[in-house]
């Protein structure tokens, strides 16, 4: 429980069953690791290279190395958007919903802020655009997800095709957090 809210690594010691691929990596995830000192114990380095992941997803078939580094920390992905139903004889507004997953070992330890703009096809400018922050969404951790809901006031909008924006920093640095592309 602790492991969930700071930063928590260290080093993969002595070449052992404990650290073969499978079991590292469900251990990582169930101590929420965030970090790792890839200087330390160079055999359990080289076990996890020439090792493979197995999954259903992309990352089936990369070295076990990769897949560890690439799901150290945090992963967020978008991995839902949705508006409700609209009815434009009686209804002013309708709500964004979006699904946060992060598919990383551990959450990110910090306060962020999430930007939803929404932009007109043909321009520049942002119709729409707010910033939100929620205590779920800094928290979730390996495969946990957050929703957020948003306003969309449709009638401030005008006709035509609009294209949805997310983003998120690090609210205290301002620093960008880069969305995961894929699991």
């Amino acid at each position: 429980a602790l492991c969930r809210l700071v930063p928590n690594g260290g080093e993969a010691v002595i070449d052992n069953p404990l650290n073969d691929l499978s079991q590292a990596i469900d251990t990582l995830s169930l101590m929420h690791v965030s970090y790792l000192n890839r200087m330390h114990q160079e055999a359990v380095i080289d076990k996890w290279r020439s090792d493979t992941v197995h999954t259903n997803d992309v990352w089936d078939g990369t070295n076990g190395y990769d897949y560890i580094d690439a799901h150290l920390g945090s992963r967020y992905r978008c991995t839902d958007a949705a508006a409700t139903s609209f009815d434009f004889w009686s209804q002013d507004r309708s709500t964004l919903e979006l699904t946060l997953t992060n598919t990383g070992f551990s959450d990110f330890c910090e306060p962020l802020t999430l930007t939803v703009s929404i932009v007109p096809d043909k321009k520049a400018e942002a119709v729409f655009e707010t910033e939100c922050q929620s205590e779920e969404l800094d928290t979730i951790t390996g495969g946990e997800t957050a929703g957020i809901s948003l306003p969309l006031d449709l009638r401030d909008y005008g006709d035509g095709m609009y294209r949805i924006y997310v983003s998120c920093i690090r609210t205290n640095s301002q620093l960008p957090v880069e969305f995961a592309a894929h699991l």
